[in-house]
C-alpha cells in the first residue's frame, strides 16, 4: 500500500506472486474503496494524477501498455502508450510529462511522453544499464519526482557502476551526475555486451558478458555464470561487490537471460512455468557450453552462482550436467520440490512451479527436484550451499538435507559444503556486517574452488 501524491488516496495492491494483482483506491476522507483493476488476469500498477489515474497493465499486452482513466470512472481505460516491441516496465508522471522505462533486450531505455501519450524524446543513459528495480509486488520505477514539480531524478546502475543518482534537466535535455560513488572500479576499463546462443530446442537466448576490455579470450578465463529463470523477474545489469572483485581478479561475468524470467515479456516467462520448467534449465546449461565453445574458458573454469529460484536453477543444472561446471555456489534455494507448498510462505508459488498434489505435475517436479535426483554414479562439481538461518521465504533446512544427500549419495564428487548465513533472511533483514562477510565467503569459495590466486588489478 502507498499514498497518492495528492494525499487523498491510498493505493492498495493484492498480488499473487507473478500472474495477477488487484488494485483498489481507498479514499482517505471517507474510507470508500474504489476498484481500478480487479478480477483481471493481469499485472497492474496505478498512479493518481490530479483527477485522473494512470494504469500500467499487461492486460491484452504481454509487453505492457499504459492506460488512462478519469478518477470518477477509473475502470473506463483508454490506451495512452500502446504495446511496442520492447517491454514497457513502468511509467511515472513527473512535471506534467510521462517518463516511460522500457526494457530492450534486458537493459533499460527511458522515453518522455506528453500527457496524451505522444512521444517527445528519449533520454541518453550513461551506458548499458538499469533504471528500475524489482521490489515487493512488482517493478519500481527508478525515475522519480512529483507531478507538479520540476525535478526529475534518475537512479542508474550497471555491472560496473554502483547505484548512482542523476538529475535530468528537461529544458536542456541533459542528464547530470548528482551522486556517483567511487568504488575503485573504472567503468571505462570494462566491456559489457550481449551475445546470443541456441538452447537445446533451438530457441535463441541472450547473455550478458562483462570483462576487462584488454582481457584475452584464451580459453583460460575464470567465468562466474549466473541466471534466474522464474517469476517473470528479469536478469538486468546490476552492480555487486562480488562481481566487481571478480572483474578485478581478471574474471568474466556472465549473466544468462534464460526462459522463465521477465526479460522478453510474459511469453518468455510462460515458456518455463510449471511443466515447461526444463526449458530454463536447458537454457542455463547451453549458456555454460557456449562459454566453452566460444573460447572463453573450460568447464572447470565456470563458477555457477544462483540465489533463491536461481539457487534452484544452479542446483538442478549441476545435477543434470555436472560436466559443464567447475564449482557451484547455491544461496537460499528450494531443493525439495515435492514438499515446498508445505512451507507457509511458498504455498502460493504453485502458480509458478506446479503442485505436487497434481499427479502429472508431481511426476514432473520429481524428475528435476535436486533432493530426489542425487545419483551415486555421477561426479558432481564442488558445491557450496548457503542456508539463510532466518529465512522466512524458503525452508532454511533444505540446504542441510541436500548436503547430507550429496555427502551420503554422491561420494565421487564434491566436496559439498554447507554455508550457514547468520543474521540473514531471504535477501532482506541482513546486517551490513553480515553482507560483507557473505560476500567475502562467496568470493573466497569461488577462488578456492577454481584455483584463482592472482592479485587484483
Amino acid at each position: 500500500m502507498r499514498t497518492s501524491e495528492c494525499g487523498r488516496y491510498a493505493v492498495i495492491t493484492v498480488w499473487d506472486f507473478v500472474h495477477a494483482n488487484d488494485v483498489t483506491l481507498l479514499r482517505l476522507a471517507d474510507d470508500e474503496a474504489i476498484p481500478v483493476a480487479t478480477g483481471m488476469r493481469s499485472v497492474n500498477q496505478v498512479q493518481v494524477i490530479d483527477d485522473s489515474v494512470l494504469v500500467w497493465t499487461d492486460l491484452d499486452a504481454p509487453r505492457g501498455r499504459l492506460c488512462g482513466a478519469p478518477l470518477k470512472d477509473p475502470t473506463s481505460w483508454h490506451t495512452l502508450i500502446p504495446e511496442g516491441p520492447d517491454i514497457l516496465q513502468t511509467v511515472t508522471g513527473i512535471g506534467g510529462r510521462l517518463y516511460a522505462v522500457h526494457s530492450h533486450a534486458a537493459s533499460h531505455q527511458v522515453a518522455v511522453h506528453a500527457v496524451d501519450g505522444t512521444h517527445v524524446r528519449d533520454l541518453t543513459l550513461p551506458s548499458l544499464g538499469s533504471v528500475n528495480r524489482n521490489e515487493g509486488e512488482g517493478v519500481v520505477s527508478g525515475v522519480t519526482g512529483s507531478w507538479h514539480g520540476d525535478d526529475v531524478w534518475v537512479a542508474f546502475t550497471s555491472f560496473v557502476q554502483p547505484p548512482s543518482v542523476y538529475r535530468y534537466d528537461y529544458a536542456h535535455d541533459r542528464l547530470e551526475a548528482y551522486h556517483v560513488p567511487d568504488v575503485g572500479l573504472d567503468p571505462a576499463a570494462y566491456t559489457t555486451r550481449q551475445v546470443r546462443y541456441d538452447s537445446a530446442d533451438g530457441t535463441p537466448v541472450s547473455m550478458f558478458l562483462v570483462h576487462r576490455t584488454d582481457l584475452p579470450r584464451d580459453g583460460r578465463r575464470p567465468v562466474r555464470l549466473s541466471g534466474y529463470g522464474g517469476f517473470n523477474i528479469p536478469v538486468e545489469p546490476r552492480f555487486s561487490a562480488v562481481g566487481a572483485a571478480w572483474l578485478r581478479l581478471g574474471g568474466v561475468l556472465a549473466h544468462a537471460n534464460i526462459r522463465g524470467g521477465g526479460e522478453y515479456g510474459r511469453t518468455w516467462h510462460q515458456a518455463a512455468v510449471g511443466m515447461r520448467r526444463q526449458n530454463a534449465f536447458d537454457d542455463y546449461i547451453a549458456a555454460a557450453r557456449h562459454l566453452v565453445a566460444t573460447g572463453w574458458t573450460t568447464p572447470d573454469g565456470i563458477a555457477s552462482r544462483g540465489n533463491s529460484n536461481g539457487g534452484l536453477t544452479v542446483a538442478v543444472t549441476a545435477l543434470q550436467a555436472p560436466e559443464a561446471f567447475g564449482a557451484v555456489y547455491c544461496r537460499a534455494p528450494l531443493l525439495d520440490m515435492l514438499r515446498f507448498p508445505a512451507f507457509p510462505n511458498l504455498s502460493g508459488t504453485t502458480v509458478e512451479y506446479g503442485s505436487p498434489d497434481d499427479p502429472d505435475e508431481c511426476a514432473y517436479l520429481a524428475a528435476y527436484s535436486p533432493y530426489h535426483n542425487v545419483r551415486p554414479d555421477r561426479r558432481y562439481p564442488v558445491m557450496a550451499i548457503a542456508s539463510a538461518l532466518n529465512d522466512r521465504t524458503v525452508p532454511p533446512y533444505d540446504p542441510l538435507k541436500m548436503i547430507a544427500a550429496l555427502q551420503a549419495g554422491a561420494p565421487q564428487g564434491g566436496p559439498y559444503l554447507l554455508v550457514p548465513l547468520r543474521d540473514s533472511g531471504h535477501g532482506g533483514g541482513t546486517t551490513l556486517t553480515a553482507l560483507v562477510e557473505q560476500d567475502v565467503d562467496e568470493l573466497s569459495f569461488l577462488c578456492w574452488a577454481l584455483g584463482i590466486t592472482a592479485r587484483p588489478r
